[in-house]
């Protein structure tokens, strides 16, 4: 049994977005195996609820609140500083105590999660490091600046630089640099020296196929229900659910009676606005997703940027529906096009493939099927945290 510090930039639960739910996981793995000191941010303040779920696992607990204010103040001490912003959100005295205490206690392994994090495994020299990055963070910075112009766009180039020196100081420091995907692992050797590539590995996401099972067929229904879910103040989802509403769903109201629900929490303006159009619904934070996606017909992935593993395509391909993404939500997913999953990036694709699916319902039932097939072979937690369980164990080469 390790003594484990797992710091990470989120309170893990509840697991109702992606970074969460691996978090989530990750922990309840490790507490059945170890004894672990969580270090989490949070900042939502209805997130405190849950802190006596988690004492309950771990041996020690410091949840560090993280407002809006504090967030914006962090952002103006990194400009001025010359740091990321995603780490100086993080930083904070108190946190920096328990890190240090549980350090000096006597840690085996210190496991980080998101660059913001980074800091606290670097003083922890004498304990095995282990850093999750999950993406190549750096590269979602310069597409997002890519999509804007003027100070925003400015603002996103620098703290692609910063985010892409954080990642390059955590495969300096720790002794395995890990990735949500083998896509994401390969990316980052491209960007790394080559004489550090044997610390880097991928850990993939799994998908709970018991809590996300298919549930009884809705009743019919006289429209085609279509689902996305996520969490709505987050960039590229917006972007998502705007590139649906503005661009496909005019073309699919030429076909068919379509109603769009958008679900997930925390809305931007921008999606509350997409409302307005009476067959598109914007539900907020919803209390068990299951419900929406066991009514939908198909669920629509139309992420225009996408990192890493879609936790969001995974629930919904365990509940065996028809999902239609975009080749960026499907990257990591090891399915193939027309068997597990529909692929469709333009408009006019996501219209046919729709299409496909409403014309011929036993279509949508084969592809369900097969996708939580894929699911249960290859998506399961444990099997997929093997590969964690080695890393925290040494059993993988580590460069001197």
């Amino acid at each position: 049994m390790l003594n484990i510090l797992y710091a990470m930039h989120r309170i893990p639960y509840p697991p109702d977005k992606g970074d969460k739910i691996r978090s989530w996981h990750i922990l309840k793995h490790l507490t059945a195996r170890h004894r672990v000191h969580l270090l989490a941010f949070v900042d939502d303040p209805d997130d405190f609820a849950h802190a006596g779920k988690l004492k309950e696992l771990c041996a020690s607990l410091c949840l560090r609140p993280l407002t809006q204010r504090q967030k914006l103040t962090r952002a103006v001490m990194a400009l001025l500083k010359g740091r990321a912003i995603t780490e100086e959100f993080y930083r904070d005295a108190s946190a920096r105590a328990f890190a240090d205490g549980c350090t000096k206690a006597g840690i085996d392994v210190v496991l980080g999660y998101s660059g913001g994090v980074l800091h606290y495994l670097e003083q922890a020299k004498s304990a095995r490091r282990l850093f999750d990055l999950g993406d190549v963070d750096s590269q979602k910075w310069h597409a997002l600046a890519a999509q804007r112009s003027g100070p925003l766009a400015w603002l996103y180039r620098r703290e692609a630089r910063k985010i892409a020196a954080l990642e390059q100081r955590a495969l300096n420091v720790s002794d395995a640099t890990i990735f949500v995907s083998d896509a994401e692992a390969a990316l980052f050797k491209t960007l790394s020296p080559a004489a550090r590539h044997n610390r880097i590995h991928a850990v993939s996401n799994g998908v709970d196929a018991g809590y996300f099972s298919p549930a009884k067929p809705a009743k019919p229904a006289s429209l085609v229900r279509v689902v996305f879910v996520g969490a709505m103040d987050y960039q590229p989802n917006i972007d998502a659910v705007i590139f649906f509403a503005n661009l496909v769903m005019p073309l699919l109201r030429q076909h068919n009676a379509v109603h769009f629900q958008i679900v997930g929490s925390k809305p931007a303006p921008a999606v509350k606005a997409l409302a307005r159009h009476p067959d598109i619904e914007v539900t907020g934070r919803v209390p068990d997703v299951r419900p929406y996606l066991a009514k939908a017909d198909l669920v629509a992935a139309p992420l225009l940027l996408a990192r890493g593993i879609q936790n969001k395509v995974l629930e919904a391909m365990a509940m065996a529906k028809p999902v239609v993404a975009t080749e960026a939500a499907a990257t990591g997913l090891d399915a193939t096009h027309g068997q597990h999953l529909l692929i469709a990036n333009k408009p006019e694709e996501f219209v046919s493939q729709i299409n496909r699916l409403v014309e011929d319902p036993e279509l949508g039932a084969a592809i369900g099927a097969a996708a939580r097939n894929h699911v249960l072979a290859q998506f399961s937690w444990d099997a997929r945290l093997a590969a964690l369980d080695a890393l925290l164990a040494g059993n993988a080469s580590i460069s001197p």
